[in-house]
C-alpha cells in the first residue's frame, strides 16, 4: 500500500515604504508505507524572497479613490457645509489629463450620492461636469479647500491628485466638492 501527500506552496504578499514584498515558502512531504510496516519520509523547503521596487509599473500602492461628492448651493455660497447632497439627475463626470486624453469615466454611487475614480495615479488632472438634461450647472466657486468648497467653475476643475497630505501623510482617499445649482 503507497500513501502520498504533498501541502501546496503558500504565497503571501505585504507592502511597506519600499513597495510590495511577495514571500513564497513551500514544502512538500511524501510517505510510503509497504507491507512491512516500515515508514519513511522526505521532506524539502524552501524559501524565496523577492523585492519588487518602487519603480513598479502597476504603482497601485501608490494610486488614489477620487470622490466627487456633489451638493445642491442653495444659499450659493459654494459652501457644502448644511448643504443637501445633489441627487436630482445623474451628471456625467470624466476625469482627462492635463492635455485634455479622456483618463477615465467616474462610477456613480446611488446609495452613497458619490462619483468615484478608482486607481487614479497621482498626477495633473482636469475633472469635467456635465448635466445631460441642461437644467443645472456648477455654482460659484467656494474659498477653502476642495474637501468642503465648491472647486468647479463653469463644470471643470483642474488639480494635482496626490497621495500625500497636507500634512505629509500618505492617503488613499481624495475628496471634492462639486456645488451645483439650477439653472435659471
Amino acid at each position: 500500500m503507497t500513501l502520498s501527500s504533498s501541502s501546496p506552496a503558500t504565497v503571501s504578499t505585504t507592502s511597506d515604504e519600499s513597495g510590495p514584498t511577495a514571500n513564497t515558502h513551500s514544502m512538500d512531504t511524501t510517505t510510503t508505507s509497504g507491507g512491512s510496516g516500515a515508514t519513511s519520509s522526505s521532506e524539502s523547503e524552501s524559501t524565496t524572497t523577492t523585492t519588487t521596487s518602487s519603480k513598479d509599473p502597476d504603482k497601485s500602492h501608490k494610486k488614489v479613490q477620487v470622490n466627487i461628492l456633489a451638493f445642491y448651493d442653495q444659499d450659493m455660497s459654494g459652501e457644502a457645509y448644511g448643504q443637501s447632497p445633489f441627487s436630482d439627475v445623474v451628471l456625467n463626470v470624466i476625469m482627462t489629463l492635463d492635455e485634455g486624453t479622456l483618463y477615465m469615466t467616474a462610477e456613480y454611487d446611488e446609495d452613497e450620492k458619490v462619483y468615484e475614480f478608482w486607481k487614479v495615479i497621482p498626477g495633473e488632472y482636469c475633472i469635467e461636469v456635465q448635466d445631460p438634461s441642461e437644467l443645472y450647472e456648477t455654482g460659484p466657486i467656494g474659498y477653502g479647500p476642495d474637501s468642503t468648497h465648491n472647486q468647479f467653475s463653469n463644470g471643470t476643475y483642474c488639480t494635482e491628485i496626490t497621495n500625500i497630505n497636507d500634512e505629509g501623510d500618505r492617503v488613499s482617499i481624495k475628496n471634492i466638492q462639486l456645488g451645483m445649482i439650477k439653472i435659471e
